[in-house]
């Protein structure tokens, strides 16, 4: 799974929790609402500054991990 797709995953599923609607995270953030729509569906053609407004104004962290075929690195 790519960065972005773990990216909008994680921002589709704060937006249900805490109840946002577009209008919100277009006033919290000063992102387009096209923006937002492809962050939130696969984030394809999303810059990484338009996804870190909406992980701040969402208030969420994540926290990236990394693996090898074999289980190592972390």
């Amino acid at each position: 799974m790519s960065i972005r797709v773990s990216l909008s995953e994680a921002l589709r599923q704060a937006k249900e929790e805490k109840g946002y609607v577009y209008e919100d995270l277009i006033r919290g953030t000063g992102c387009s609402k096209s923006s937002i729509r492809y962050a939130l569906n696969r984030g394809d053609n999303v810059s990484l500054e338009a996804f870190q407004k909406l992980l701040d104004y969402m208030e969420v962290y994540v926290k990236i991990e990394t693996e090898s075929p074999e289980g190592g690195y972390e």
